[in-house]
């Protein structure tokens, strides 16, 4: 049996993450819902890109990280519909935040 390979997202030291799956479904809200009341993973600029946060939308399927610097006294925000593009997107970040 051939083993499968895991992605492995490129996180600096600086930075702890938390990772967050369907929040919506929680809340008892559709994704769209989450959207015009602006919670958190689901503001226009949380989304790594129009097509996933279209996709999940379409899907219901929703994904986001909060990733926070050091101190913790502020995070960011990236929300896609697929975990794969999500973790290739942080992987790919040239510029993490340091902000504190």
């Amino acid at each position: 049996m051939k083993k499968k390979k895991f992605m492995k997202a490129r996180v600096p030291k600086h930075v702890s993450m938390s990772m967050h799956h369907n929040f919506h479904v929680r809340k008892k809200l559709t994704i769209e819902q989450c959207i015009s009341k602006k919670l958190n993973g689901y503001e226009d600029d949380d989304w790594i890109s129009e097509e996933q946060k279209q996709k999940a939308i379409d899907t219901g399927n929703h994904w986001f990280v909060m990733v926070f610097p050091k101190s913790h006294k502020t995070y960011f925000i990236y929300s896609a519909s697929d975990l794969d593009v999500l973790l290739f997107y942080l992987s790919e970040l040239q510029q993490w935040p340091e902000v504190d």
